[in-house]
């Protein structure tokens, strides 16, 4: 994807905003891809029930929303700053 800005404040926006969603969709897949390793054998689902049994999920998925709400407020700056600098 090409960067729609020439420089500046813009620029640097959309570029934080793409590694964000770059480093969201790895984290993805390696996490897909373990979680299928993991099903291979029935210990292996019980252990990963196990560890992940307690406060630890409400964390991650904590986690996980605040990351996607950084992605979401860049692109919310992003579309508030291209608006006020086209105007111009």
């Amino acid at each position: 994807m090409k960067n729609p800005y020439e420089g500046g404040f813009l620029h640097m926006i959309w570029n934080v905003k793409n590694f964000m969603i770059k480093a969201l969709v790895f984290a993805l897949v390696i996490s897909l891809g373990l979680t299928f390793l993991a099903i291979k054998t029935f210990l292996h689902i019980l252990n990963h029930l196990y560890i992940f049994a307690g406060k630890r999920v409400s964390i991650e998925i904590l986690y996980l929303s605040i990351y996607i709400g950084i992605i979401l407020v860049l692109e919310l700056v992003e579309i508030i700053c291209n608006k006020h600098l086209t105007k111009m």
